[in-house]
């Protein structure tokens, strides 16, 4: 499946109305290229909004008819969660991350692949990674 899954950095900076996020967005939509938004990483990406700019999130992400927000599916979902949350127990929002990147062979995008690398040492698998800058 081809599309991109979206990290809480991305969706904070989407909902504090961040021009390249929103670009980004708007772009993946009018192609409709897939965007898929781990529901535990959603949830870490509210956490880190003032309520109304949560309210703005939530209504982009509800509307863009290109944007799936992505549950665990089943039991092999929870498992993987599990597994890779051994490994890096202090960021489930990335971890969720990549369980939905991997189920779904995409690439993850993100604004901070600083805090990716650090994820990225402690994982045994690779992060399929692509970062927003403001030249991208």
């Amino acid at each position: 499946m081809f599309g991109y899954v979206f990290d809480d950095r991305l969706l904070t900076a989407l909902g504090n109305g961040d021009h390249n996020s929103g670009a980004l967005l708007a772009s993946l939509h009018d192609r409709d290229i897939r965007v898929s938004v781990p529901v535990v990483t959603l949830a870490y990406a509210f956490t880190a909004l003032p309520v109304e700019r949560s309210a703005e999130l939530l209504g982009i992400v509800v509307a863009m008819t290109n944007t799936a927000v992505e549950p665990l599916s089943d039991a092999v979902d929870a498992l993987e969660l599990a597994e890779f949350l051994a490994q890096v127990p202090d960021d489930p929002a990335a971890v969720h991350a990549l369980v939905t990147a991997r189920k779904q062979a995409m690439e993850i995008v993100t604004v901070d692949p600083e805090r990716w690398r650090s994820v990225q040492a402690r994982l045994s698998v690779r992060v399929p990674l692509v970062e927003l800058t403001d030249e991208s």
